[in-house]
């Protein structure tokens, strides 16, 4: 029998192992903490402060998405918690 791995679950352990820098905007009204969890482990990640996340984890923020409609109706898809990523200098 051939290997059933799919090339995303052989690429996927190579991005948990990457880091990167991000800023957490506070976006949100009350300003709690963003909790998220990829395959069993878990981050807290503080907003309005650098944290630096494996790109799995950006890779989660990056899907969570909320729809926002403006006066005439029109909708669009908007990050849940935007971030800006945050480029270090060499």
């Amino acid at each position: 029998m051939g290997n059933n791995m799919s090339d995303q679950e052989i690429y996927l352990p190579k991005l948990t192992r990457e880091k990167t820098q991000i800023v957490k905007f506070m976006e949100d009204e009350d300003g709690d903490d963003i909790n998220v969890c990829v395959n069993g482990k878990a981050w807290q990640i503080q907003r309005g402060v650098e944290v630096e996340l494996p790109l799995s984890v950006l890779h989660v923020l990056n899907n969570a998405q909320t729809t926002i409609i403006n006066k005439k109706g029109q909708t669009r898809n908007v990050l849940r918690f935007p971030y800006t990523a945050v480029v270090q200098a060499a």
